[in-house]
């Protein structure tokens, strides 16, 4: 059964995550199959991380939010509901395969998974050399929620592209969730409370093109581009949402995230304070190894290990 996927293009919105539940209801309303559906906007004016703090956006990076269909219990086509545990890891799987996609139509012919040592640090985000690239961030989708007015008259343009058309035998599915995306293409965000020193793709390519010297002319290392890499996350997503045999599986998931994990960072526990404001303890962590549902085991100075569930780290 072919899967289609149709990305929403925006210019400026306040959260891709927003618009697309937007997105997603008008499907509901219609009892229309809506398959893999992307939101990818030029600008956010509102962008939010985890634990709501908020995501910087400034123009060249991707912004995308990824609504992602759930299997429903008959079985189809759509995300297992065995993956949800381990669904942020995936989310960093997907989104390191992506920007190894994205540089591979840029380098001349060669292995650029040898030439850039991504890594992913717990329990979603993608690092180059212990710097951030991005991260994401899942929320689930409420058929049901009442949403603030649309923010349409900041959008400078729209377009829809259906990269596949849709099959009529697909049937209406509104149990979805949301997954938003933030990968520093061509800009470096500033560092904001106390988080960890960020890069960006582009500049981690001419940096390795100056080294291994290799030139592009005048013209220079050519422009990465955001919608690319929004179009190879759809491509990679889609081998978790088609049934068989040899669907990725949750302890696959685990193992994979596990061997690209960078386990040398210091790592620091996120908290709230008494006045809702976000720090970090000052207590150093390090990454030890992943248990079979996808939790972090980590050691502090004192020798203690603990198991970390749902915990942002810095």
């Amino acid at each position: 059964m072919s899967i289609p996927v149709n990305i929403h293009y925006y210019k400026k919105v306040s959260t891709t995550m927003l618009q697309g539940q937007r997105i997603l209801q008008q499907y509901c309303q219609k009892r229309t199959a809506g398959g893999l559906i992307g939101v990818l906007a030029d600008q956010q004016t509102a962008g939010k991380a985890t634990t709501g703090r908020h995501w910087l956006s400034p123009e060249g990076n991707m912004y995308f939010t990824l609504c992602v269909p759930l299997q429903p219990p008959t079985g189809g086509y759509g995300l297992s509901q065995t993956l949800l545990p381990v669904l942020p890891l995936l989310c960093g799987l997907v989104c390191r395969e992506a920007v190894y996609h994205l540089v591979e139509e840029v380098l001349p012919a060669g292995d650029s998974k040898k030439m850039f040592h991504l890594q992913t640090k717990w329990p979603n985000d993608i690092v180059y050399h212990g710097k951030k690239l991005g991260g994401s961030l899942v929320e689930p989708f409420d058929e049901h929620q009442v949403l603030p007015e649309s923010d349409a008259e900041t959008v400078a343009h729209e377009e829809q592209q259906q990269e596949e058309a849709a099959s009529p035998t697909i049937p209406f599915n509104a149990n979805y969730v949301l997954i938003g995306i933030g990968l520093n293409v061509a800009a470096v965000p500033v560092l904001q409370d106390g988080g960890r020193v960020a890069t960006c793709i582009q500049d981690v390519l001419e940096s390795f093109c100056k080294e291994q010297h290799i030139s592009f002319g005048e013209s220079g290392v050519p422009r990465l581009s955001p919608r690319r890499l929004a179009h190879f996350i759809c491509e990679a997503f889609l081998p978790y949402l088609t049934p068989g045999a040899h669907t990725p599986d949750r302890k696959s998931v685990v193992s994979e995230f596990e061997k690209y994990m960078d386990k040398s960072l210091v790592l620091h526990k996120r908290v709230t304070t008494a006045d809702g404001q976000q720090t970090r303890e000052e207590v150093n962590l390090k990454a030890l190894r992943l248990n079979e549902w996808g939790h972090l085991t980590v050691r502090n100075p004192y020798g203690a290990e603990e198991t970390l569930c749902a915990e942002y780290l810095y």
